[in-house]
């Protein structure tokens, strides 16, 4: 009978391993910090110090210890008594979690627990796709600061460091042995964020066009905007004021006037009506943000091209599993506060389910796609490859 081999865990590799642990749940609360002040104020408005986001009162350092401090004051803050989000902690423990992954797979995976620059570099990774997850979860944006940032520095950190690629096929099909290793290097990670970038954007493209439609409607002069607005409102259940504008408000309005067509935002579509006529709306759904196709390049430059579509049906299968997962969620608990009111609307219920938990931001996959991609990368292809 076979046995498993015996792996032998020296005490600074555990030490190591709970360093990498605690210092991921510091990350954490930075990233947090991060995730909160970058969309708003850029990169400058990270160098402040730590403050609550209700009563903006600094925080002491006793209560800014990570898990503990939210612990401790049970989840409120010390100034204003407000509810401190239990968002913090688990973003908290996610980095710490992330790190210790990592170590691991540098344990396991590499068998070299002691420091690399290799396993900084991929805490550094970790860290910024965390921080675009949530941002990107909160606001459906990917903040240039660091998706451009990600494309720059990422050649860069391969060609520092080319054993991240050295293994890969690209590596060795497109770049011969004479050349110096972090040139081959180099040349790969451009063509991973080429490939990765690319795809998407072909994506993004076609998806675009098959969503997107045209429709013509009658409108007046003067009540063209309310028209349109109807009009508009109407291709969602109705929800908020909010939430509908917050749908549209990037919505291109075109509008046909002998023969030209004018790109137009929604409310200026009524600016230049003259008299009683027909104009064209076309309700653009972008399958994809192009934050998505900068975030897949700078992915692509760290995992290389065949890595990225990895990276992509990572994501994609994570996307349907939780998108339905979440738009299940969504139906039963409207259905549940529908039978609690005694109302039987299952198609009303089944349309919002549709329209609020049917769409997700698509960073956070591919996120955990690159996450998955960076640390498992030989498992995932002998999964896929030699295997089966």
């Amino acid at each position: 009978m076979l046995q498993p081999p015996v792996v032998f865990v020296s005490q600074a590799s555990l030490i190591f391993g709970a360093f990498a642990a605690l210092f991921g749940l510091s990350v954490g609360s930075f990233i947090n910090v991060v995730a909160h002040r970058l969309p708003k104020g850029g990169l400058r408005s990270l160098l402040g110090r730590s403050q609550c986001p209700r009563c903006e009162r600094p925080i002491a350092w006793f209560d800014n210890i990570p898990i503990l401090s939210w612990l401790a004051l049970r989840a409120r803050c010390r100034n204003c008594q407000l509810p401190i989000s239990a968002r913090y902690p688990i973003v908290e423990s996610i980095g710490g979690i992330l790190f210790l992954a990592a170590w691991a797979a540098q344990f396991w995976g590499r068998g070299n627990p002691e420091y690399t620059p290799r396993l900084v570099f991929e805490w550094c990774v970790l860290s910024s796709l965390l921080a675009l997850s949530l941002i990107d979860l909160d606001l459906r944006e990917l903040p240039d600061e660091l998706t451009y940032s990600g494309m720059l520095l990422g050649p860069i950190a391969v060609a520092v460091l080319p054993e991240i690629l050295a293994n890969t096929w690209s590596y060795q099909k497109f770049t011969a042995e004479a050349w110096p290793g972090f040139l081959r290097a180099l040349i790969t990670s451009m063509i991973g964020l080429a490939v990765g970038a690319g795809t998407i954007a072909a994506i993004r493209s076609v998806g675009t066009a098959l969503y997107s439609k045209n429709r013509d409607i009658a409108v007046e002069k003067e009540n063209a905007n309310e028209r349109i607005d109807h009009f508009l409102c109407r291709q969602k259940p109705r929800h908020s004021k909010e939430q509908v504008h917050l749908w549209f408000e990037e919505r291109l309005v075109s509008r046909i006037v002998d023969g030209k067509v004018e790109h137009l935002q929604k409310e200026q579509a009524s600016l230049r009506l003259a008299g009683n006529e027909i104009i064209r709306i076309r309700i653009v759904k972008e399958a994809m943000g192009f934050g998505d196709v900068k975030l897949q390049g700078a992915v692509g430059a760290v995992v290389g091209a065949e890595g990225s579509f990895l990276v992509l049906g990572i994501a994609s299968f994570a996307g349907a599993i939780l998108g339905t997962a979440n738009l299940l969620r969504i139906f039963f608990l409207l259905k549940f506060r529908a039978a609690a009111r005694k109302r039987s609307r299952s198609t009303e219920a089944w349309q919002v389910a549709r329209a609020v938990g049917g769409v997700l931001p698509f960073g956070p996959f591919l996120a955990i796609g690159a996450a998955v991609v960076l640390l498992a990368r030989q498992p995932i292809v002998n999964l896929l490859f030699k295997l089966w």
